[in-house]
């Protein structure tokens, strides 16, 4: 384990009718009678008010008539299945919509665990800021000076954490590296791929942003690293317990594979993903959590105990040019629109999209989970214009 010391810089009976049409006719009207209550039972299980918790406060009934009637009119089109929370100035709406499983037509509930995909980038880069911040360690620090056998000695944590050092897509290399996918690859193994430079680097660090999943699949490493603990394990006990994330963890595939979560990812027709080797790398992907507990991160962002309020702008500050107009921080993105400056990130894996937006006054957050691809990603500006 190594102390870099610095300055921080930056989830039987048959009944028979006697034979006289007085009770036949009588058996017809009962049974009639009976299959319209169920009827009225079955549709006013699918008409679902969801209410705000008692402490919180509501949007007007114009704004969530507006937000339900857009994802009403997604899921009509079957392009939305999952939840969603949208907060504004301490009011805050959830919508839900399909199930966790579509072909058992179960019901989500806002506890679910859903695959955050790139999601989790943010929350890794949290982590690691934490433990660097607890550390003394500078977010400069080369990588090599934590991970002795890495063989790029110029590449550094600030590097990692803005999609700048240049490294290839371990994504990109494994199916022939690994060459074995009934086996669960993890991050140890992506780790000496880099020392045997065995992926390639596409250009000098520090040259340009390249988004790249290598970046955080190391990050979670070094966390490991420096602390001495597995890195699910330091989440957990650093991070999520504190901020009483109890629905949020690391996948393990060797322990709890992808159908044994309660919310299944789903291919574009509805059949379900089913466990793929490259689950078992996290720190880029890999994190489970639900709407509620990324409400409970965003509060922890809105006023911060576990980072300094000086380190967490940073890592929310447009820091590198990156594409389509926006920036990349220290595990997040942001960009322009109209007059919000948006801090976001968008996730895509093995069935699962999601979204965690909100803008940089931290007054105005969206937090969308599916677990469906079809229909393509949401469009953030009509999303943003709701509510």
């Amino acid at each position: 384990m190594h102390m870099l010391r610095g300055s921080i810089s930056l989830s039987k009976h048959i009944w028979k009718a006697p034979n006289t049409w007085g009770f036949f006719f009588l058996a017809v009207f009962v049974i009639g009678v009976l299959s319209c209550k169920n009827e009225a039972s079955r549709k006013a299980e699918v008409i679902e008010v969801i209410e705000p918790e008692p402490s919180e406060t509501a949007f007007s009934t114009s704004t969530n008539a507006r937000i339900t009637s857009y994802f009403d009119s997604l899921s009509h089109y079957q392009h939305f299945n999952g939840v969603a929370l949208f907060y504004h100035s301490d009011s805050i709406f959830r919508y839900k919509h399909g199930s966790p499983r579509i072909a058992e037509k179960d019901t989500f509930q806002f506890e679910d665990a859903f695959q955050l995909a790139s999601v989790s980038k943010p929350i890794t880069a949290f982590g690691l800021l934490h433990l660097l911040e607890q550390q003394h360690i500078s977010v400069q620090t080369p990588v090599a000076d934590i991970l002795p056998l890495f063989s790029n000695k110029e590449i550094t944590l600030f590097q990692l954490l803005t999609h700048t050092s240049g490294i290839g897509n371990y994504l990109y290399m494994t199916d022939s590296l690994w060459a074995n996918p009934d086996s669960i690859i993890t991050n140890a193994e992506v780790q000496c791929y880099f020392e045997e430079d065995l992926i390639p680097t596409y250009h000098p660090p520090g040259k340009m942003y390249d988004y790249c999943n290598s970046n955080y699949a190391l990050i979670a490493s070094i966390v490991e690293q420096i602390s001495g603990r597995f890195f699910a394990d330091y989440m957990r006990d650093e991070i999520f317990s504190p901020l009483g994330m109890s629905n949020s963890g690391y996948m393990n595939p060797r322990e709890k594979t992808c159908l044994d979560y309660k919310v299944y990812g789903h291919y574009p027709n509805g059949d379900n993903k089913h466990p793929f080797y490259l689950n078992g790398v996290v720190g880029d992907k890999g994190l489970y959590s639900s709407v509620n507990d990324l409400f409970l991160f965003y509060q922890q962002l809105q006023n911060p105990t576990l980072l300094s309020d000086s380190l967490l702008q940073l890592a929310m500050s447009p820091l590198v040019a990156a594409n389509h107009q926006t920036h990349y921080g220290l595990g997040w993105r942001s960009k322009q629109i109209e007059t919000d400056r948006l801090v976001f990130h968008n996730g895509w894996w093995r069935g699962f999209r999601t979204y965690f937006w909100f803008n940089q006054e931290k007054t105005k957050c969206v937090i969308v989970l599916t677990n469906t691809i079809k229909g393509g990603y949401l469009h953030q500006e009509e999303v943003w214009d709701l509510f």
